[in-house]
């Protein structure tokens, strides 16, 4: 799966370790622009201040938008992040996980 295709498509399905990465990325990311508002708060007049918080706020939205299409693609495959998907093909797409190998195969 490309990144523009985890990133903001609706379609297919998706495993745990992707979903969960993306997830964490999305808030470590918000949380590194929330301490920059803080910071220019406490450093720089109310003006500048305003300013980042609306530029977190424009960069909030895709984020949404991201969350949002890996969610989906997630939930087209089980659970959100706890369950292992349904194994082999449903009607969302393919198994997003390579088949078990058998042992002694």
């Amino acid at each position: 799966m490309s990144m523009s295709q985890l990133l903001f498509s609706f379609q297919g399905r998706l495993n745990r370790k992707p979903y969960w990465m993306t997830a964490i990325a999305i808030t470590v990311l918000m949380i590194v622009l929330i301490v920059i508002a803080i910071a220019f708060f406490a450093e720089h007049e109310i003006g500048a201040g305003i300013a980042i918080v609306v530029l977190i706020a424009l960069l909030y939205i895709p984020l949404i938008w991201v969350g949002l299409a890996v969610g989906a693609k997630r939930l087209h495959d089980r659970e959100l992040g706890f369950l292992r998907g349904t194994i082999g093909p449903n009607r969302y797409g393919p198994d997003p996980l390579p088949p078990l190998a058998l042992p002694g195969a």
